[in-house]
């Protein structure tokens, strides 16, 4: 009798932590986790001129790698060029990039250069004059500078943004057209250059939100529970039963006694 009673206060604890759970659940407020995408950028590497690596090292194959600013988030590679076999200070990639499709949590470009070792780079391209011409093809020359700020070289990179709800722009091949680069050479700074922030390879992009992952976890664990709960009623009911089924027998047996 003390393990049935046992037993049906277990499971009615069970049941009752499940369905706190499922109210918790569905009182709390859905969370809009993933921003909506605001258009996408088309990205086309057209060349780079007078790179210099550093001592001792070459650019004998350089390629570029390039990354996503975004707001409160670390920066995550998105997308790289091929390497150039003997593209030498400059390499000619003319080469477009996988389109991104950009929240407003994106303020800027990351991007460097690498040969042998790391070239340059240029950790501060702001995306709200890309913004503001969206729909044309801004063709530019970017300086590359080493640690210490010291120009090592320019890269030739064109953008494109295409708000939400139109089609991607298509960005021509370009190496051997326009002008070459036109900024001054800089003498080596005092200041070092701030420590670039590890470019990761992007994250496979999720199946579904944090907030859906969660519910379904919920979801599972109250399934778990209901089934556990259902179990110890299950055992309770029959302990119950056998219980019951003792004490008739007890009973009948005494009653054949007396009768005798």
């Amino acid at each position: 009798a003390l393990q049935t009673a046992a037993a049906l206060q277990t499971a009615a604890a069970l049941q009752t932590a499940a369905a706190q759970q499922q109210a918790a659940q569905q009182q709390r407020p859905a969370a809009n986790t993933q921003l909506p995408s605001i258009g996408v950028l088309s990205i086309r590497v057209v060349e780079a001129r007078n790179l210099k690596g550093k001592e001792g090292t070459d650019c004998s194959s350089p390629f570029m790698k390039l990354a996503v600013i975004q707001k409160g988030q670390p920066l995550y590679m998105v997308g790289a060029t091929k390497k150039i076999a003997g593209g030498g200070a400059n390499p000619q990639w003319d080469e477009s990039l996988t389109p991104l499709s950009l929240t407003q949590a994106a303020t800027g470009l990351f991007i460097e250069v690498w040969g042998s070792t790391l070239i340059g780079r240029n950790s501060s391209i702001p995306l709200a004059p890309i913004y503001e011409k969206r729909g044309t093809i801004v063709d530019q020359w970017l300086d590359l500078t080493d640690d210490l700020r010291a120009v090592v070289g320019s890269l030739r990179i064109a953008l494109g943004f295409a708000a939400a709800g139109t089609p991607p722009l298509t960005i021509p091949a370009l190496a051997g057209t326009g002008s070459g680069p036109t900024h001054t050479a800089a003498a080596a700074s005092t200041v070092p250059h701030p420590a670039p922030v590890p470019m990761a390879q992007p994250r496979p992009a999720p199946s579904q939100s944090a907030e859906a992952a969660a519910a379904a976890a919920a979801a599972q664990q109250q399934q778990k529970l209901a089934q556990q709960a259902k179990q110890q009623q299950e055992q309770a009911a029959a302990a119950a039963a056998a219980q019951q089924a003792a004490v008739a027998k007890q009973q009948q047996a005494a009653a054949a006694q007396q009768q005798q």
